[in-house]
Protein backbone atom coordinates (compact mmCIF):
# COMPACT_ATOMS: atom_id res chain seq x y z
CA UNK A 1 0.00 0.00 0.00
CA UNK A 2 3.19 2.10 0.86
CA UNK A 3 4.14 2.30 -2.95
CA UNK A 4 0.39 2.95 -4.03
CA UNK A 5 0.29 5.87 -2.37
CA UNK A 6 3.48 7.13 -3.12
CA UNK A 7 2.53 6.88 -6.40
CA UNK A 8 -0.66 8.98 -6.06
CA UNK A 9 1.51 11.40 -4.58
CA UNK A 10 3.88 11.47 -7.44
CA UNK A 11 0.83 11.83 -9.52
CA UNK A 12 -0.07 15.01 -7.75
CA UNK A 13 3.33 16.41 -7.55
CA UNK A 14 3.80 15.98 -10.75
CA UNK A 15 0.85 16.90 -12.89
CA UNK A 16 2.76 19.25 -15.15
CA UNK A 17 5.07 16.91 -16.35
CA UNK A 18 2.55 14.55 -16.97
CA UNK A 19 0.27 17.05 -18.66
CA UNK A 20 -2.27 15.76 -15.96
CA UNK A 21 -5.25 17.88 -15.24
CA UNK A 22 -7.00 16.63 -11.51
CA UNK A 23 -9.97 19.23 -12.34
CA UNK A 24 -10.86 16.77 -15.21
CA UNK A 25 -10.80 13.87 -13.09
CA UNK A 26 -8.23 11.92 -10.58
CA UNK A 27 -9.95 8.30 -10.47
CA UNK A 28 -8.15 5.16 -8.55
CA UNK A 29 -9.25 1.68 -9.56
CA UNK A 30 -8.76 -2.26 -10.31
CA UNK A 31 -9.79 -5.02 -10.25
CA UNK A 32 -10.82 -8.20 -7.80
CA UNK A 33 -7.38 -7.63 -5.49
CA UNK A 34 -6.94 -4.28 -7.50
CA UNK A 35 -10.25 -3.11 -6.68
CA UNK A 36 -9.42 -3.96 -3.04
CA UNK A 37 -6.49 -1.69 -3.37
CA UNK A 38 -8.43 1.24 -4.49
CA UNK A 39 -11.38 1.04 -2.22
CA UNK A 40 -8.49 1.22 0.60
CA UNK A 41 -6.64 3.86 -0.95
CA UNK A 42 -9.74 5.94 -1.20
CA UNK A 43 -10.03 6.17 2.44
CA UNK A 44 -6.44 6.92 2.56
CA UNK A 45 -6.74 9.66 0.62
CA UNK A 46 -9.91 11.27 1.20
CA UNK A 47 -8.10 11.47 5.34
CA UNK A 48 -4.77 12.47 4.12
CA UNK A 49 -4.06 16.28 4.45
CA UNK A 50 -1.70 16.30 1.61
CA UNK A 51 -4.28 15.22 -0.70
CA UNK A 52 -6.60 18.36 0.79
CA UNK A 53 -7.94 20.12 -2.50
CA UNK A 54 -6.82 17.32 -5.20
CA UNK A 55 -9.25 14.97 -4.03
CA UNK A 56 -10.23 11.59 -5.47
CA UNK A 57 -12.85 12.48 -8.24
CA UNK A 58 -13.95 8.79 -8.46
CA UNK A 59 -13.29 4.65 -7.53
CA UNK A 60 -13.55 2.20 -10.03
CA UNK A 61 -14.25 -1.19 -8.50
CA UNK A 62 -14.62 -4.37 -10.54
CA UNK A 63 -15.48 -7.45 -8.41
CA UNK A 64 -13.82 -6.05 -5.54
CA UNK A 65 -13.09 -8.05 -2.20
CA UNK A 66 -13.48 -5.58 1.11
CA UNK A 67 -13.70 -7.62 3.89
CA UNK A 68 -12.26 -10.60 5.28
CA UNK A 69 -15.20 -13.41 5.61
CA UNK A 70 -13.78 -13.79 9.16
CA UNK A 71 -13.98 -9.72 9.87
CA UNK A 72 -17.67 -9.50 8.60
CA UNK A 73 -19.39 -6.87 10.31
CA UNK A 74 -22.50 -7.67 12.39
CA UNK A 75 -24.78 -5.46 10.44
CA UNK A 76 -23.84 -6.15 7.25
CA UNK A 77 -23.62 -9.88 7.83
CA UNK A 78 -26.68 -11.22 6.34
CA UNK A 79 -25.63 -9.83 3.15
CA UNK A 80 -22.89 -12.17 2.50
CA UNK A 81 -24.17 -15.26 1.05
CA UNK A 82 -22.02 -15.72 -2.00
CA UNK A 83 -19.15 -16.66 -0.67
CA UNK A 84 -20.33 -19.79 0.33
CA UNK A 85 -22.84 -20.39 -1.95
CA UNK A 86 -20.65 -19.71 -5.12
CA UNK A 87 -17.33 -21.69 -2.70
CA UNK A 88 -16.66 -23.46 -5.77
CA UNK A 89 -17.14 -21.83 -8.81
CA UNK A 90 -14.25 -21.93 -11.02
CA UNK A 91 -11.94 -19.76 -11.22
CA UNK A 92 -11.57 -18.20 -8.48
CA UNK A 93 -13.04 -20.37 -5.60
CA UNK A 94 -13.47 -20.02 -2.01
CA UNK A 95 -10.21 -22.01 -0.90
CA UNK A 96 -8.38 -19.79 -3.54
CA UNK A 97 -9.43 -16.91 -1.97
CA UNK A 98 -8.14 -18.24 1.01
CA UNK A 99 -5.03 -19.16 0.06
CA UNK A 100 -4.46 -15.52 -1.13
CA UNK A 101 -5.56 -13.92 1.92
CA UNK A 102 -3.00 -16.12 3.60
CA UNK A 103 -0.17 -15.22 1.02
CA UNK A 104 -1.31 -10.78 2.04
CA UNK A 105 -0.92 -12.13 5.83
CA UNK A 106 -3.26 -8.87 6.74
CA UNK A 107 -4.81 -9.11 10.00
CA UNK A 108 -8.73 -9.81 8.66
CA UNK A 109 -9.91 -6.80 10.66
CA UNK A 110 -7.45 -4.70 9.16
CA UNK A 111 -9.53 -1.43 7.57
CA UNK A 112 -6.14 -1.47 4.79
CA UNK A 113 -7.50 -4.88 4.13
CA UNK A 114 -10.99 -5.58 4.92
CA UNK A 115 -11.88 -1.33 4.10
CA UNK A 116 -15.72 -1.78 4.95
CA UNK A 117 -14.58 -1.72 8.13
CA UNK A 118 -13.21 1.98 8.00
CA UNK A 119 -15.59 3.74 10.77
CA UNK A 120 -16.90 5.58 8.08
CA UNK A 121 -17.08 6.02 4.31
CA UNK A 122 -18.26 9.59 3.93
CA UNK A 123 -16.82 12.03 2.06
CA UNK A 124 -15.22 9.24 -0.37
CA UNK A 125 -14.97 9.86 -4.24
CA UNK A 126 -18.33 8.49 -6.29
CA UNK A 127 -18.01 4.82 -7.53
CA UNK A 128 -18.72 2.72 -10.09
CA UNK A 129 -18.84 -0.72 -9.22
CA UNK A 130 -18.89 -4.11 -11.28
CA UNK A 131 -20.11 -7.22 -9.87
CA UNK A 132 -20.80 -11.39 -11.18
CA UNK A 133 -23.71 -13.19 -10.06
CA UNK A 134 -21.95 -16.51 -9.35
CA UNK A 135 -18.45 -14.93 -8.37
CA UNK A 136 -17.80 -15.94 -4.40
CA UNK A 137 -17.57 -12.41 -4.01
CA UNK A 138 -20.50 -10.96 -5.29
CA UNK A 139 -21.73 -9.60 -2.35
CA UNK A 140 -18.68 -7.95 -1.43
CA UNK A 141 -19.60 -5.39 -4.13
CA UNK A 142 -23.08 -5.24 -3.70
CA UNK A 143 -22.43 -4.67 0.61
CA UNK A 144 -20.40 -2.40 -0.25
CA UNK A 145 -22.68 -0.83 -2.92
CA UNK A 146 -24.94 -0.14 -0.23
CA UNK A 147 -22.69 0.70 2.50
CA UNK A 148 -21.03 3.88 0.45
CA UNK A 149 -24.75 4.56 -0.28
CA UNK A 150 -25.59 4.66 2.88
CA UNK A 151 -22.80 6.92 3.83
CA UNK A 152 -24.28 9.35 0.92
CA UNK A 153 -21.66 8.33 -2.12
CA UNK A 154 -22.97 8.14 -5.53
CA UNK A 155 -22.56 4.48 -6.63
CA UNK A 156 -23.57 2.74 -9.70
CA UNK A 157 -23.47 -0.76 -9.63
CA UNK A 158 -23.98 -3.42 -12.62
CA UNK A 159 -24.25 -6.73 -12.17
CA UNK A 160 -23.98 -9.68 -14.25
CA UNK A 161 -26.01 -12.91 -13.93
CA UNK A 162 -24.98 -16.01 -14.72
CA UNK A 163 -21.33 -15.39 -15.00
CA UNK A 164 -18.22 -15.86 -12.43
CA UNK A 165 -15.31 -14.03 -11.50
CA UNK A 166 -13.14 -12.61 -14.27
CA UNK A 167 -15.20 -14.34 -17.13
CA UNK A 168 -14.40 -11.66 -19.24
CA UNK A 169 -10.94 -12.17 -19.32
CA UNK A 170 -11.33 -16.17 -19.61
CA UNK A 171 -13.94 -15.86 -22.29
CA UNK A 172 -13.44 -12.84 -23.96
CA UNK A 173 -15.70 -13.35 -27.17
CA UNK A 174 -18.45 -14.19 -25.42
CA UNK A 175 -21.73 -11.34 -25.80
CA UNK A 176 -21.29 -11.06 -21.76
CA UNK A 177 -17.88 -9.76 -22.03
CA UNK A 178 -18.70 -7.19 -24.45
CA UNK A 179 -21.17 -6.14 -22.19
CA UNK A 180 -18.89 -5.77 -19.13
CA UNK A 181 -16.37 -3.71 -21.24
CA UNK A 182 -18.60 -1.49 -22.70
CA UNK A 183 -20.34 -0.81 -19.09
CA UNK A 184 -17.03 -0.13 -18.16
CA UNK A 185 -16.46 2.52 -20.50
CA UNK A 186 -19.63 3.83 -19.52
CA UNK A 187 -18.97 3.71 -16.11
CA UNK A 188 -15.45 5.37 -16.13
CA UNK A 189 -17.29 8.43 -18.57
CA UNK A 190 -19.68 8.50 -15.40
CA UNK A 191 -17.10 8.90 -12.97
CA UNK A 192 -15.38 11.35 -15.00
CA UNK A 193 -18.75 13.28 -15.16
CA UNK A 194 -20.12 15.84 -13.33
CA UNK A 195 -23.46 14.19 -13.02
CA UNK A 196 -23.88 12.47 -9.40
CA UNK A 197 -26.77 10.38 -9.57
CA UNK A 198 -26.80 6.79 -8.80
CA UNK A 199 -28.34 3.87 -9.82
Amino acid sequence: MARVLTTRRQTVENTSLLKADLSKGFLVGGMSAGANLSAVLAHIVRDDPFFEGRRLTGQLLREPIVCHPDAYPEEWKSGFRSMEKNKDMPPVTRALLHQFFGWYAAPAADPRFSPLLYPSHAGLARAYIQAMELDPLRDDALVYARALRHAGVAVRLDLYPGVSHGFHYVWPHLKASAKVRSDLVEGVKWLLSQENTSK
